[in-house]
């Protein structure tokens, strides 16, 4: 969901931010992928509005991605992913993009990872907006629909695994 959030006492100052934000800028769009953008506007020192990332919300061909930026500098975003309809997704699924995405790893019906954005502003909201729109990308590209199986995205070399010819750990049968 899109939202835009301001805080503050003065009802006509907090008016005056969000009025300074343009809607447009809470939606990206593409053929296959929409992203929604949860931003909070401040207050500038010289009395402009700045907008930051409070989360993003990418809709992909039947998955949901949701990444969440705490608020506090430096602390990991927290990225969620659901996937009706499909029991299992590779470990790697982000982590092969790399620019910050971490492994999944499985909690009940959803996937959930992290994602290391750059300490500060702009930069850190840019980052997340701009990974979210490349793993969109990677979805409509690479990800199969619902009617195929999902495999790792690790190379490997035929008849070979990580740790012997014979074995079924979760490395070698991803």
């Amino acid at each position: 969901m899109a939202a835009l959030r301001a805080e503050g006492d003065d009802p006509a100052e907090l008016l005056a931010l969000i009025d300074a934000v343009p809607a447009s800028s809470q939606w990206r769009r593409a053929e296959s992928w929409t992203i929604a953008l949860e931003q909070r506007v401040t207050r500038t020192d010289d009395g402009g509005p700045r907008v930051v990332i409070a989360s993003l919300d990418a809709q992909v061909s039947g998955l949901r991605l949701h990444l969440t930026l705490p608020a506090v500098a430096g602390i990991t975003a927290e990225v969620e992913l659901d996937a009706p309809g499909f029991t299992e997704l590779p470990d790697d699924l982000l982590a092969v993009l790399g620019g910050g995405w971490s492994s999944l790893w499985r909690l009940g019906d959803r996937w959930r990872g992290q994602f290391r954005a750059p300490r500060r502003e702009p930069a850190r909201s840019e980052a997340a907006l701009a990974q979210v729109q490349r793993a969109a990308e990677h979805r409509r590209a690479r990800w199969p629909s619902r009617r195929r199986a999902f495999t790792s995205a690790r190379p490997r070399r035929a008849g070979a695994s990580p740790c012997g010819a014979a074995c079924r750990c979760w490395r070698c049968s991803g």
